[in-house]
């Protein structure tokens, strides 16, 4: 069975601002499943791991991206 954030987190998730389903997908793609695993990630880690997963290293530095998942953490620290 795939891992996924559970309906009423991901709902959370997408009312934050910058943070839509492809977001989402890469947190799980990278393991996080839950807005508690989120809750303790780092910004930059997040970012410096998706741009080896997704082989993009700019993605690192990209300041909406790492906005978004600034964002999803700060959602993820209030919501859980």
């Amino acid at each position: 069975m795939k891992k996924i954030f559970l309906k009423e987190e991901r709902k959370a998730l997408l009312k934050t601002p910058k943070v839509g389903e492809a977001t989402i997908k890469r947190f799980e793609m990278l393991g996080i499943y839950s807005l508690k695993d989120l809750s303790t990630q780092k910004a930059d880690d997040i970012a410096y791991q998706l741009s080896i997963e997704l082989e993009k290293p700019r993605l690192a530095k990209c300041g909406l991206a790492k906005t978004a998942i600034e964002n999803a953490i700060n959602t993820a620290k209030m919501v859980q």
